[in-house]
C-alpha cells in the first residue's frame, strides 16, 4: 500500500562521505515532494544546519569524524524536537536498534539497501511510522550472542566514551570534547572495562571493531 506524504517535506543529510551524500541526494531528487535543503559532513556542521533549517527529516550517519550518531541525536532533539531522524549506516542494526528507538530515532536503514528500499523507508518515516529492521532481515558471520545488548549495558555517556576510546582518542582529548574532567573519563573507562570484561585499550578497540561499533579499516 502506498504511503501518502504531504508535499514539500524537507530533508537534511548528515554524512561524512561526499559520494554517499551525492547518492542520497540523487535518490531523493526523484521524489517530487521531498527536498534536500541542507547537507553536513560532520556533527558540528549538522547541528548548525538542523538549528537553522528545522527539517522534517534528518538522515544521519551513525559514525562521524567529530562525534558518534548517538551523541548527535541528543543534540538534534534539543534543537529540532519535531524533526524525524533516520539512521543511515553500514553497521548491524541489532546492536543499536533498541537504544536508537529509545532516544527518539524513527528508523534505521543500511547503506547496502536498494534505491527503492531507501525511498520506501524515507516515505514511511515521513508518514509517521517508526521503521527498524527485524533481526530476521540481517545476518553476520561474526558471533553476536552478546553484541545485541552492549548499548543497553552501557549508559549513553559510557557508550560515547567507549567509541571514542576504541577510535584511539586519549582521556584528555575525550574530556575536552565532552567538557568533563579527565578524572571523570577515567572513571567511565574503568566502569566500561568492568561491564564488558575488557582489560586494555587494545581489547577495547578490538571489541568495538568485532561488533561493528567502529570501522576496522
Amino acid at each position: 500500500m502506498a504511503l501518502d506524504v504531504q508535499l514539500n517535506k524537507s530533508v537534511v543529510i548528515i554524512e561524512d562521505h561526499p559520494s554517499v551524500r551525492f547518492a542520497l541526494r540523487t535518490i531523493l531528487s526523484t521524489e517530487n515532494n521531498i527536498d534536500v535543503i541542507g547537507e553536513a559532513s560532520n556533527g558540528q556542521e549538522g547541528i548548525l544546519a538542523v538549528k537553522k533549517l528545522k527539517p522534517d527529516l534528518i538522515i544521519l550517519d551513525l559514525i562521524l569524524p567529530d562525534t558518534n550518531g548517538l551523541e548527535l541525536v541528543f543534540n538534534i532533539k534539543n534543537h529540532a524536537a519535531n524533526s524525524k531522524i533516520l539512521i543511515f549506516s553500514s553497521h548491524d542494526p541489532r546492536i543499536y536498534a533498541e537504544k536508537l528507538a529509545a532516544i527518539g530515532c524513527n528508523g534505521y536503514i543500511s547503506k547496502s539497501c536498494t534505491t527503492e528500499e531507501i525511498l520506501s523507508m524515507v516515505r514511511s518515516v515521513l508518514a509517521g511510522y517508526n521503521c527498524f529492521p527485524s533481526n530476521s532481515q540481517w545476518s553476520k558471520e561474526v558471533k553476536t550472542s552478546d553484541t545485541g545488548d552492549i548499548v543497553n549495558r552501557l549508559t549513553h555517556r559510557e557508550l560515547t566514551i567507549f567509541i571514542a576510546l576504541a577510535k584511539g582518542q586519549s582521556n584528555i582529548g575525550i574530556a575536552q570534547a565532552l567538557n568533563i574532567s579527565e578524572k571523570t573519563v577515567s572513571t567511565h573507562k574503568l566502569n566500561i572495562k568492568k561491564k564488558l570484561n575488557l582489560n586494555s585499550s587494545v581489547e577495547i578497540a578490538s571489541f568495538a571493531i568485532l561488533h561493528g561499533l567502529i570501522n576496522g579499516g
